[in-house]
């Protein structure tokens, strides 16, 4: 979130990312998206694992579009069900690309079902949320694992030994 987003056609985030399962401080990723309104770069934020986590969305930020899924939070590949989320100009050029008839009626009923699933989805953060540090700390015994917001862990596994205590340490000191 660093980056100069002038002179570029579109910045694109991660929140959280993939593959490190990181995920950006809200403060940060609103001053990310005022820089790039600023420099008229539009701001993709690719929130497929944001259901994971309590932050907040973008959704609704002006020059931001956000871009979710429910394949991931709902275990639903097969549906193919998403969304996108924008206003302003960037809401009107999406509805003007977007391409009639490209959701099925099965996949609009499944996503309509599980967007009014709240419990379903608080009990799923807590459990991945559980079920995830349980697995890192098991993993850190004998690999570095990174910090992670998302449902997966990123281990670095090469090395081992000395290296890999090293590595452990180090990646235990960016939390």
């Amino acid at each position: 979130l660093d980056a100069d987003p002038g002179d570029h056609a579109l910045a694109v985030v991660c929140a959280p990312n993939n593959p490190t399962g990181t995920d950006y401080d809200p403060d940060s990723l609103e001053r990310f998206a005022a820089r790039c309104r600023a420099a008229d770069t539009p701001l993709l934020v690719d929130e497929a694992f944001r259901g994971f986590t309590d932050r907040p969305s973008l959704a609704g930020t002006d020059a931001v579009i956000v871009a979710r899924s429910l394949t991931k939070l709902f275990g639903l590949p097969g549906i193919r069900a998403g969304f996108a989320v924008a206003t302003g100009d960037l809401g009107a050029a999406l509805r003007g690309a977007r391409r009639a008839w490209n959701v099925s009626a099965p996949a609009l009923a499944t996503g309509a079902h599980c967007m009014r699933r709240d419990e379903f989805v608080r009990e799923t953060r807590e459990r991945v949320r559980t079920e995830r540090e349980r697995l890192r700390d098991a993993l850190r015994t004998r690999y570095a694992v990174a910090p992670s917001n998302a449902p997966f862990l990123l281990v670095d596994v090469g090395g081992g030994g000395d290296d890999g205590d090293a590595a452990t340490s180090h990646v235990d000191e960016q939390e």
